[in-house]
């Protein structure tokens, strides 16, 4: 293939878990006629098909049988991947640096990533609608349109990236009006999307620079003053940097 060895950011699982997360802890109320909390429900969060969860709570209409979904739930799931030409880059740049040890791991680089845009939904579920509106406007808030989350994309070379998740669009679907016989449920469908960047293999020999010299001079062949620095390295594996000062060519 293009490579003679395997490689693997997990760039794209990176940024569904991150999507994930974003919703985990979401709770809402349930009050009695007198305005007083009876009842407190943190809202789950799974990745999954709407579709599938619906099909599987209608398979009991009777209501006799085990409980198979519970609702209100949240679940999401990637919808899509297109390339986003307006975030190309030179394709000959690189990207690197150090690991999560700088004094130990080896200075690796990436050229310049791919950039693609990310299409997420987001499902809130719910068997009445002020179950599902409570959810809903706990979410549209943070927002406006866009949230913005830390992912660690690549750690041998330290890169990670701000990524912003925009809201795009919202719809809604209340099974109100359907058979006397069937459960009601209450959809709302969040749609957002996400820039991510997805960089080839980091490669590196793990060598550093040891030694470094800048000439000042009118010319090549006219050098007047070179100055120059020195590492050495600690029986720690960590370098230390040694300041030799100008040096007078003339």
């Amino acid at each position: 293939m293009f490579t003679d060895q395997p490689f693997y950011h997990a760039s794209i699982r990176k940024l569904i878990i991150a999507f994930g997360m974003m919703f985990s802890n979401l709770e809402f109320e349930r009050k009695d006629l007198d305005g007083n909390v009876v009842q407190r429900i943190k809202v789950p969060v799974s990745p999954g098909n709407r579709d599938k969860w619906i099909a599987r709570l209608k398979e009991d209409p009777t209501l006799a049988g085990t409980t198979q979904v519970t609702l209100p739930r949240i679940g999401f799931e990637l919808s899509g991947l297109q390339y986003d030409a307006s975030r190309s880059m030179q394709q000959m740049n690189t990207f690197g640096g150090y690991g999560s040890n700088k004094d130990t791991d080896p200075i690796k680089s990436s050229y310049s990533p791919v950039p693609y845009a990310v299409d997420f939904q987001l499902y809130v579920v719910a068997k009445t609608q002020g179950d599902a509106l409570q959810i809903v406007e706990q979410i549209l808030p943070y927002f406006a349109p866009q949230y913005t989350v830390t992912v660690n994309l690549i750690p041998e070379i330290g890169l990670e990236q701000d990524v912003p998740f925009s809201l795009v669009g919202i719809n809604m679907q209340d099974d109100f009006d359907g058979p006397f016989e069937s459960k009601r449920t209450v959809t709302y469908v969040l749609s957002f999307k996400a820039p991510i960047n997805l960089f080839g293999p980091a490669r590196g020999d793990g060598s550093t620079i040891l030694h470094t010299r800048i000439g000042i001079g009118s010319s090549r062949d006219k050098m007047e003053e070179q100055h120059s620095w020195d590492a050495v390295q600690n029986p720690d594996g960590s370098y230390d940097v040694i300041d030799n000062g100008w040096k007078d060519l003339e």
